[in-house]
């Protein structure tokens, strides 16, 4: 229980900290929109990051060299998907999904 206290600490305390930076120092907004671009596709990250250790059956603790290559992956797949102002391909899929549901739902 307390390393889920711990957890949410942790991540209020870092956005806390992000919004202050921008707030004190405008032109970081750039800096954090680009590294901020991998949660516009957060689904999608998640989803080929699972995809990828499971092709390569990727059990345990594998070192730094893995963590890059997969951040660098997200960032090439995401920073397009930013300049663009576009949503990932999974997270434009289950919001399309979504609308088309409500639709179907608010017309009966």
């Amino acid at each position: 229980m307390l390393d889920l206290f711990h957890t949410l600490g942790t991540s209020v305390t870092v956005i806390g900290l992000g919004l202050l930076v921008v707030a004190w120092w405008p032109r970081a907004s750039t800096l954090w929109g680009v590294v901020g671009s991998i949660g516009m596709i957060s689904l999608t990250a998640y989803t080929i990051h699972i995809v990828v250790r499971t092709y390569y059956n990727a059990s345990g603790d594998y070192g730094v060299e893995v963590f890059l290559v997969h951040l660098a992956a997200m960032f090439v797949v995401a920073l397009p998907l930013w300049w663009l102002g576009r949503r990932g391909p999974l997270e434009a899929f289950v919001s399309r999904t979504c609308k088309g549901i409500t639709e179907l739902a608010t017309k009966h």
